[in-house]
């Protein structure tokens, strides 16, 4: 068969690539069905320490469903229905380069809160005002399992405060959420 050319040749090259998308949106997709969401009983379980020794793969796991999702900028290992203390997030959410916090501990925080709106991968489509603390200073291991202490500002420290709380089986957005019940009961 001969080479295309031309019109033929831009057709064929927009078709693949437009196939590439497709089969990235169908990955995508089922990476981002994979959260667990609304009621789901895992939610509201603690997690279980990571052991020094254990394998990290899940925490990459994490990471790529977290990278599936649009608007995510934070996700907790059980939201993937994983009970261990760990979760990723994008420090800088346009970068889209993720940070991953195993068996994370809050030292201390600040004494000033800031009331802010809030989302939740687990809660879609349900937000409300939450207060956090503005600072926090968190000891973590990071996925090259070294400690870490690190000071959060900001949207940082909102984050990194709200992915904490599910690690504990507390999702504060999850107060915002009514479920429908039939008339009568």
């Amino acid at each position: 068969m001969g080479r295309l050319k031309g019109k033929t040749k831009q057709k064929a090259r927009k078709a693949r690539i437009q196939h590439k998308q497709v089969i990235r949106a169908r990955r995508n997709n089922d990476l981002s069905s994979s959260i667990k969401v609304f009621d789901d009983p895992v939610l509201k379980k603690m997690c279980f320490d990571v052991e020094k020794d254990e394998n990290l793969d899940f925490v990459r796991d994490i990471a790529k469903v977290l990278l599936a999702t649009k608007t995510g900028v934070g996700l907790a290992a059980p939201q993937i229905g994983i009970l261990k203390r760990a979760f990723v997030f994008f420090p800088n959410s346009s970068l889209r380069i993720w940070k991953a916090m195993i068996n994370p501990v809050l030292i201390s925080h600040s004494d000033a809160v800031v009331t802010s709106h809030e989302h939740c991968l687990s809660y879609p489509g349900i937000c409300g005002n939450i207060e956090r603390f503005k600072t926090v200073l968190v000891r973590y291991t990071d996925i090259d399992r070294k400690t870490v202490t690190q000071e959060f500002k900001g949207l940082e420290s909102r984050v990194v405060q709200h992915e904490m709380s599910h690690l504990d089986g507390i999702c504060e957005v999850s107060k915002f959420y009514y479920p429908k019940t039939p008339i009568g009961n």
